[in-house]
């Protein structure tokens, strides 16, 4: 498995973990390999190469450019993306040629704004760190719009809220709502390590939110470390993620999977009962 985060990085960790339960159930053996703060494409792909050219398939995850994954595809490498394929929609799949295994979060999103609309609220907002084309952030944000519009509500612009670089939390949302003159009651946000700096900026600038008024997205293990397990969260079934991950690779390396075939795995609910 080749990964462009880093290993302790928290969503990959969880599936890390899952992968290598599975794969030593199936009696199979991972390498993991850290392909970070690569910024040239060429030397990104010359070094995945040089890592798969010694194994039989490959697994990607992260933000890797998808005319890399392209190029490793026409070099005969057989693999599948864990996630998303930046910039490209689902649709165009096909056209790509490549394998993906991913967690709905068009529908994450989806529900997550309508539970909160459920709760009487009308004034929704989104917030997150960045927003890569096509991947997790941008597929919660359709989501959620899709959510307000099945609730009646008009998606409003100023009510989302992209900080533009990674790790700058919540802070700049929370300061963005509280200067608004009808500031929103609720609250998306893709990542509860953000939603939980965001909690805290927002309670030091004398507001509050509750379980009631903000859901998360994420893995489910991350939330106990942030003191957020009260708050709704609809999370990525890394489980479900690595299982059918393996099964996708090992087809792929038998020649029995359909080019441009995308695996849409459900992601999982915690404390949204109730939700329409």
């Amino acid at each position: 498995m080749a990964c462009s985060t880093s290993l302790q990085d928290e969503h990959l960790s969880g599936m890390l973990h899952d992968l290598a339960l599975h794969a030593s159930a199936a009696k199979k053996r991972i390498e993991v390999a850290a392909i970070e703060g690569i910024p040239d494409p060429a030397t990104c792909a010359d070094k995945l190469l040089a890592f798969a050219k010694e194994l039989d398939g490959l697994l990607i995850s992260g933000k890797i450019e998808t005319d890399v994954l392209c190029s490793l595809a026409r070099d005969g490498i057989p693999l599948v993306v864990l996630g998303h394929l930046m910039g490209v929609d689902d649709s165009e799949l096909g056209r790509v040629g490549l394998y993906t295994v991913a967690c709905d979060n068009l529908s994450s999103g989806r529900q997550a704004s309508r539970y909160l609309a459920a709760r009487g609220h009308r004034r929704i907002a989104f917030f997150c760190e960045t927003m890569p084309p096509a991947m997790y952030t941008s597929r919660w944000l359709d989501g959620y719009r899709l959510g307000l519009i099945d609730a009646g509500i008009a998606p409003c612009p100023e009510l989302v809220q992209v900080a533009g670089r990674s790790f700058a939390g919540g802070e700049p949302a929370a300061r963005a709502f509280a200067a608004m003159d009808d500031p929103p009651t609720a609250f998306v946000c893709p990542d509860v390590r953000t939603g939980a700096s965001f909690l805290e900026a927002w309670r030091s600038l004398g507001r509050d939110a509750g379980p009631d008024s903000m859901v998360l997205g994420g893995h489910p293990g991350v939330t106990q470390r942030y003191g957020m397990e009260a708050f709704p969260l609809i999370g990525e079934d890394s489980n479900g993620m690595a299982r059918a991950g393996l099964q996708l690779l090992e087809q792929v390396v038998a020649g029995q999977a359909t080019p441009g075939m995308c695996v849409v795995v459900p992601c999982t609910s915690i404390n949204t009962q109730g939700t329409p």
